[in-house]
């Protein structure tokens, strides 16, 4: 079996096994916790953007719409020939006031020069360098292109420029130009997310930049990895939300996006997910403070509950040496006892020898008073030898050194030697003895040590009940064995004295003791002897009332006898 040690260090190892799995817990679902910020964080950015790219997809396809419907009414009046340039140029103003963001219509002739239908033809431009001149220069008529932003030479403003290849017509005119106001996306798209960072962006399908703002790093006029938007267009349709880890503007942005159907367009607005991971991060300093917190204290219980298990085990320490040293003083006067009882045997058996010659003058005569010396000595030192023999007793009994030589006894005969050895005792004091009936039954004892049991169970009923009392012997069967019941009716003991009653040299009714009570001794003898015989000994008395004493013995120990 594992010793005390051993068991303790096993206790600690468990607390500390279970402070760890507090802590792991706490940690482990601090994390979870964390994760799932995260993930919410992400959601409700996912489904911000998808909300925004649809308000931005339904803008940009009304204005761009719009002024494509206008270009073509003007490229088809233009082709007609029907009226005189200013009659057509008030026509298409009239056109234009229609719309509620109007685009401003320019025309390039065949001279590459430009003006617009909000100056006139008195204020024009050289746009020969222009992207879309080149790009329809060898167009059918009414293809349209979509040009770079570029800085109005007219207004200084950046306009998103649609170029439409004109039908042929008799006003010289080469291409219709719709020219929208970048700064007219920018404010309608500002407050269009709450997070932000934003980023709101337009692209042409080939990948070129043709606006961003904010543009920290001047992406505008750059191209995006060849055919991205034609593959993102295969892997997840026409509009919806993408992580793009290849910008050169932000590392890493969340962005919703929508193709537009009649323009080779795509617009996006974007979360940089930097800012979106900095703002995560800052939603963890109360989950990880909690966390510590709960840390702090879950390692503060511990360290408590081990400075109590370490004063426990000292004190225990402390403790289980006292019960040694207490052990030590035990088993020393134990032995003090049984070589003092040993060694007060020879000088009293010499005492009581010549104080029986002194008494009954055997060497001689002697005056009567020496003679009744004689007999008091005699009657002093048989009373201290047996006490020596108590003690002595007593002593074997603690040390295991008191043989139990066990036969079937009659509980008839042992009762009636006990009671006749005790008869002049009670004659002396009027005391009437009583036997009840005895069961059909026989008890495996040792007849000696049971006739010392019995004896020393009268004797205490002689010792402390009033003249002209009863003493009575019972003996009974039970379930659990056999009870042997020694009552009297003298003045009992005092409920505090009972706690006492068992221990060597106590009386349980020290309050009415006589001077020759003895040592009190002969109930612990009862007790240990009972215990002996695998029994004990149960007490009833209070004052006033007499005592009962009750030896039972278990069931093995009765032999019943055959009818």
């Amino acid at each position: 079996m594992p010793n005390l040690g051993s068991i303790r260090s096993l206790q600690r190892a468990a607390l500390v096994v279970f402070t760890l799995l507090v802590l792991a817990g706490i940690w482990g679902a601090t994390a979870q916790r964390i994760l799932l910020h995260r993930t919410q964080l992400r959601q409700y950015a996912e489904r911000e953007l998808h909300g925004a790219q649809k308000t931005l997809h339904a803008h940009m396809r009304r204005t761009l719409e719009g002024v494509l419907v206008l270009m073509a009414g003007t490229n088809l009046r233009l082709s007609e020939n029907q009226q005189t340039l200013p009659e057509l140029i008030d026509a298409l103003r009239r056109l234009r006031q229609f719309d509620p963001d109007p685009a401003d219509i320019g025309f390039v002739g065949h001279d590459r020069q430009i003006w617009r239908l909000s100056v006139g033809p008195g204020h024009t431009a050289d746009v020969a360098n222009r992207d879309y001149v080149a790009a329809l220069a060898q167009a059918e008529p009414g293809t349209v292109y979509v040009a770079a932003v570029t800085h109005s030479r007219l207004s200084g403003r950046q306009i998103l420029t649609l170029a439409m290849k004109a039908l042929p017509n008799g006003y010289g005119v080469d291409i219709v130009i719709g020219a929208v106001p970048v700064d007219h996306f920018t404010a309608a798209y500002s407050d269009l997310l709450l997070s932000a960072p934003t980023y709101i962006g337009i692209l042409r399908q080939d990948g070129y930049v043709l606006h961003m703002a904010p543009d920290p790093r001047g992406v505008v006029g750059s191209y995006l990895n060849d055919g991205y938007l034609e593959a993102l267009r295969l892997r997840k349709g026409s509009s919806g939300v993408v992580q793009y880890d290849n910008g050169q503007s932000v590392e890493r942005l969340l962005a919703g996006y929508a193709m537009l159907e009649r323009l080779p367009l795509t617009i996006f607005v974007g979360l940089d997910l930097a800012e979106l991971d900095a703002r995560w991060r800052h939603g963890l300093r109360r989950p990880l403070l909690l966390a510590s917190l709960a840390t702090l204290l879950c390692l503060g219980f511990m360290a408590l509950l081990l400075l109590l298990m370490r004063r426990r085990d000292t004190e225990a320490a402390e403790l289980h040496r006292a019960l040694l040293a207490a052990e030590a003083a035990n088993n020393a006067k134990r032995q003090f006892m049984a070589r003092m009882s040993h060694e007060l045997r020879t000088p009293l058996n010499a005492i009581l020898g010549f104080s029986e010659v002194l008494a009954t003058g055997i060497l001689g005569p002697l005056s009567q008073t020496y003679r009744g010396y004689g007999r008091d000595i005699h009657r002093s030192g048989q009373h201290l030898l047996g006490l020596v023999n108590q003690v002595l007793e007593i002593a074997k009994l603690e040390a295991g050194a008191m043989p139990l030589e066990e036969k079937p006894c009659l509980l008839g005969d042992l009762i009636g030697e006990a009671v006749c050895m005790m008869q002049s005792a009670a004659d002396k004091k009027r005391l009437r003895i009583h036997v009840g009936p005895l069961p059909p039954a026989r008890l495996q004892a040792d007849p000696l040590l049971l006739r010392q049991m019995l004896l020393n169970l009268l004797s205490n009923a002689v010792k402390y009940s009033d003249p002209g009392g009863c003493i009575a012997i019972s003996v009974a069967t039970q379930p659990d064995g056999l009870a042997i019941c020694v009552s009297d009716t003298g003045q009992g003991i005092a409920e505090e004295r009972k706690q006492h009653i068992f221990e060597p040299f106590g009386h349980g009714n020290a309050l009415l003791a006589r001077p020759d009570d003895g040592f009190g001794l002969g109930l612990p003898i009862v007790r240990a002897l009972i215990e002996l015989h695998g029994g004990r000994i149960e007490l009833r008395s209070a004052p006033r009332q007499g005592t009962e004493a009750t030896l039972l013995f278990p069931r093995q120990r009765v032999i019943p006898i055959a009818a």
